[in-house]
């Protein structure tokens, strides 16, 4: 009976990983083709890999939006993965009607261009693939305290039916939401998910989005390097790709580096702040830097920002310096002064929002 209730769950936590895969999809063609149907010029082909990428911090900004009002007000678990499945399948239809005809099209492109470049994509799933064996295999083992913290979150809130109430690890009922995650609400995410599947917590959290956390990872590698190599020498992409992911798999074994957590708390907001948006915030500053009036590549990078703090809070105050770092950019292109102040505007508007929970300003006071 365990054995077969243990492959129910495999089952449950491949399909969970296949819908949030398509979630972000959807939701980053979504915006792409709503940003590009007000160009009256030719139309460009989408980059599946950016719609993927955009639409993973577009998601978790969207749920964030969501649940944070009934968070606040103490709704419980069960109200609001009920209320989130509705929203959630009705947004879905939505998409899918309204960019039918072009998700059509570029489907059908998108098919041409796998095809085209067969060898790529089997070196890159394959690469991927053996990246998920080892964390599934290995990716347990922690120094921190932060995968306990987290695991525990998302079970409390389940075991208790109320999101953030409980302090994770003492089990004590809290009379303030904890300030520093109170705005990631990726493992609110994670608990309504476990509501609604029954699917373990420790699972949902430490494979389904693990798996999820490496792969958007991946792509982002690969989206690096076509920014980097231009159509010319796309050849260059899967070395580069190749390369990338071998000078990290060097440094693993070091606690102090990004690589550690990528493998070993993959599913942790630090490692998504660390390994996904840096990443993500580089190429859409590279992709501006050719194209710098690019609107859909400037909101992107606005949104990415914003679904970020549903992550992780470091964002607010390594960002900028990050920015700062691009000045270079423009003294060759002035226009990505305008870019960078605009990339500025999140970060100043969550340190605000910060500075005025410490001092007392805003309170999150659990009624």
């Amino acid at each position: 009976m365990i054995y077969i209730q243990g492959w129910l769950e495999v089952i449950v936590a491949f399909g969970i990983l296949i819908i949030y895969l398509m979630n972000y999809f959807l939701f980053g063609f979504a915006f792409a083709t709503k940003k590009k149907k007000k160009k009256k010029k030719k139309k460009e082909k989408k980059n599946f890999g950016f719609c993927m990428v955009s639409g993973f911090f577009i998601y978790s900004l969207v749920f964030g939006i969501f649940v944070l009002p009934l968070k606040t007000n103490v709704i419980s678990l069960n109200i609001i993965s009920e209320i989130w499945s509705i929203v959630w399948l009705l947004t879905i239809l939505l998409i899918i009607i309204c960019c039918w005809k072009e998700l059509k099209k570029h489907l059908k492109f998108w098919k041409q261009q796998f095809v085209e470049n067969k060898i790529v994509i089997i070196i890159f799933s394959g690469i991927t693939v053996i990246q998920l064996i080892f964390e599934e295999l290995y990716g347990r083992y922690t120094n921190g305290s932060g995968a306990a913290w987290f695991n525990a979150y998302v079970s409390a809130a389940v075991f208790d039916n109320y999101l953030g109430i409980t302090h994770p690890v003492s089990g004590e009922k809290m009379k303030y939401f904890y300030e520093a995650y109170f705005l990631q609400t990726y493992n609110d995410h994670s608990a309504v998910i476990s509501k609604l599947t029954k699917l373990s917590p420790l699972i949902e959290t430490r494979t389904v989005m693990s798996t999820v956390v490496i792969i958007i990872g991946n792509l982002l590698i690969y989206e690096l390097a076509k920014s980097l190599f231009k159509e010319s020498k796309k050849q260059y992409r899967i070395v580069f790709f190749i390369l990338y992911i071998a000078v990290m798999g060097i440094f693993v074994p070091c606690v102090y580096l990004p690589s550690y957590y990528y493998y070993f708390r993959a599913f942790e907001g630090k490692n998504i702040f660390g390994m996904l948006l840096i990443p993500f915030v580089v190429v859409c500053l590279l992709k501006l830097y050719d194209k710098p009036n690019n609107g859909y590549v400037q909101k992107s990078l606005v949104l990415g920002l914003l679904g970020s703090y549903t992550f992780c809070m470091s964002t607010m105050y390594i960002l900028p310096f990050i920015f700062l770092s691009y000045i270079p950019m423009v003294f060759y292109n002035k226009k990505m002064f305008k870019n960078l102040c605009v990339g500025l505007i999140p970060c100043i508007a969550v340190m605000g929002y910060y500075m005025l929970i410490r001092q007392g300003v805003i309170t999150l006071t659990i009624r």
